[in-house]
């Protein structure tokens, strides 16, 4: 159990939502980063510690704080985080060896997505992201998000991931 426990060296905050909560916490982690985690399928469910949880129709009201709260991963439609340090994105690049940049609009049921998403081919291709089964989540860069219910709470980061499996919609500005 020790030898376990001295393997998580590294832990990234963010924001995690599912289509009802706002959960504010730490993910732990040991080897590559968030996408370790995220990419795990030994695992269905992440571990948020620390966690401060609230209704996203009202984000500043705080429901609860647990030391730690799980998640199945299949329940998040959205994940913000205001450094892409720790979150292994670098992993995600290193076969890459030409990137082009898109904007993109993506929707879920309860998230209106903005940012930039990166390709690898060149050309945005969206049944590629919509069909991928390499990776549940997407990573977009620079994003910002809001509730379609609430446009006035704006949750901006300079990276996130969607979740492919709840995107309702996906577009690019070429």
């Amino acid at each position: 159990m020790i030898a376990n426990q001295a393997r998580l060296l590294k832990s990234i905050n963010g924001e995690f939502f599912t289509s009802v909560y706002r959960i504010t916490g730490r993910v732990s982690f040991s080897g590559l980063g968030l996408v370790s985690v995220l990419s795990d399928s030994t695992r269905s469910a992440m571990m948020i510690e620390d966690a401060y949880i609230s209704h996203i129709a009202q984000p500043s009201v705080i429901i609860g704080h647990r030391a730690s709260v799980h998640v199945p991963k299949t329940s998040l439609d959205l994940m913000v985080f205001g450094k892409s340090e720790n979150t292994g994105i670098e992993s995600i690049r290193s076969n890459i060896t030409r990137v082009t940049r898109h904007k993109v609009f993506m929707a879920t049921n309860t998230f209106e997505i903005l940012g930039l998403l990166d390709a690898a081919s060149g050309k945005f291709d969206p049944e590629l992201y919509l069909t991928n089964v390499v990776s549940a989540f997407i990573p977009i860069l620079t994003v910002s998000a809001s509730a379609y219910f609430l446009p006035k709470a704006i949750y901006a980061g300079e990276i996130a991931f969607v979740n492919r499996a709840h995107i309702n919609l996906i577009t690019a500005d070429d």
